[in-house]
């Protein structure tokens, strides 16, 4: 009997590691993104996690109506619940333009002819925010290390007073776009059963002033205030799956990603929920993840 009560305490042992391992934010931990067992075992944890979402990321274990009053902005008050068609505009963002390659921008025109394309760079991002914002919200992009973030914050602060959709510059689109209705918002959903309430804004359609883009920018706020620096703290990766939690799951389920070749992060998709369109195919080879720059702009 001595070798069962070593076997059942060491197995309360890994199971207290991992259950702590979760809890300090699995989102934190260095993973190696050109290994697919460092991203079963990072999705595998993250699942734990993601089953109640208010422990998505550290320090968002809070009312989201808390977050909103503490994050109160005397613009919000111009922003009332929409309505509004969603324009047909198309929003792009990169360090600058040089830096993209050639073809990124006109293959996203050639399948949307009628929408208008819009690219800013970084300088144009900080033009935009001091305008239409606060220099404080210029700063934070300014301030921002890591390119995905920085586009993470332009898109939240676009899209809220302006509408319109969001593409990612290292997607391949493969189709028009979806359309988003009259009022909408459209996310892409994670494919995975175990993850199946995380979105991932790599593509977003919202009208103007749309409840859940007002309240993930409220969200984003308070997390640029009140948190340290994390790249998957401030992602809207996760701010905006809590937000779509938090608010009984808005978003509709019509766009997913998926992965033809189960925890290999770089043959992902978004399609339709049905699967019978492939709206974007992979990321461009070109597009190196851990550095988050093309490797080439030819």
């Amino acid at each position: 009997m001595h070798w069962v009560a070593v076997v059942a305490a060491v197995s309360v042992c890994i199971l207290v590691l991992l259950l702590g391992v979760c809890l300090l934010g699995v989102g934190r931990l260095t993973i190696n993104y050109n290994c697919d067992y460092c991203l079963g075992l990072k999705y595998a944890l993250q699942s734990v996690v993601r089953k109640n979402m208010t422990q998505l990321t550290p320090g968002l274990q809070v009312d989201l109506k808390v977050v909103i009053a503490a994050g109160h902005m005397p613009w919000h008050d111009e922003l009332p619940p929409s309505n509004a068609e969603v324009p047909k505009t198309i929003l792009v963002t990169y360090k600058s333009r040089h830096a993209l390659p050639h073809n990124v921008l006109p293959r996203l025109q050639q399948l949307n002819p009628e929408f208008l394309l819009t690219f800013m760079g970084d300088d144009d991002a900080v033009r935009f925010l001091e305008r239409e914002y606060t220099p404080w919200h210029a700063e934070r992009f300014r301030e921002t290390p890591d390119g995905p973030i920085k586009a993470d914050w332009l898109r939240l602060l676009y899209l809220v007073k302006h509408g319109g959709y969001y593409c990612d510059a290292d997607m391949i689109p493969t189709a028009p776009l979806p359309v988003c209705e009259s009022g909408g918002i459209l996310v892409p959903y994670d494919g995975r059963s175990s993850d199946r309430n995380l979105l991932n804004p790599c593509f977003i359609g919202a009208a103007p002033r749309h409840p859940v883009m007002h309240n993930c920018v409220r969200l984003a706020e308070y997390v640029f205030r009140h948190n340290p620096y994390t790249y998957w703290g401030h992602s809207i990766v996760h701010l905006l799956s809590f937000v779509n939690f938090k608010m009984n799951f808005p978003i509709p389920r019509r766009l997913v990603e998926q992965w033809p070749v189960r925890w290999h992060s770089r043959d992902n998709q978004i399609t339709s929920v049905d699967r019978s369109v492939v709206f974007f195919e992979s990321r461009d080879p070109r597009y190196n993840q851990q550095t988050h720059k093309y490797t080439s702009c030819q």
